[in-house]
Formats: structure tokens, sequence, C-alpha cells
């Protein structure tokens, strides 16, 4: 598992899952990814907190976006090649 520190200084956790992710390893990645991109645009834009992104991230949109990730998981997983030995 490696660090990742942005900017802002939120430290995320960048776990490296081998070959096998459970249901839960795959809803974890997916909020990961969800705070890395609020992260990504408020450093971008300058933004030293993340409450809006708290507030924006909430509810119906929270739970459509994490989805979608973790559909995009899922598929990435399908289509990863297998280690040849």
């Amino acid at each position: 598992m490696s660090l990742h520190s942005g900017a802002l200084g939120h430290i995320f956790a960048i776990p490296n899952f081998g070959g096998h992710m459970t249901k839960d390893d795959i809803k974890t990645l997916a909020e990961n990814a969800l705070h890395h991109a609020c992260s990504f645009m408020q450093d971008a834009l300058g933004q030293k907190h993340g409450d809006i992104a708290g507030m924006f991230f909430t509810g119906e949109k929270e739970d459509e976006i994490q989805a979608i990730f973790e559909d995009y998981i899922r598929t990435e997983i399908s289509f990863k090649e297998l280690p040849t030995e």
C-alpha cells in the first residue's frame, strides 16, 4: 500500500489488491476515487477546504457516482490480463 498526500493535506491510502478484490475492496476503491477526484479539483481551484464537496456529494449524487466507479472497477477487473506462469 502506498500513501498519497494532496495539497490540501488529505492522505489517501492506495492499496495494492493484487489479483483478488472483494465487494468491500471495490467499494473502498470507488470511495477513494471520489475523494481523489474532489481533492484534485480542489487543488486546481485553490480551494483549501472540502466542505463544498462534502455538501455536494451527498445522497443521490454520491450514490450515483459511487455506482459508476464501482461498475468501472469491475469492468477493469474483467478485462485484466491473468498472470502467466
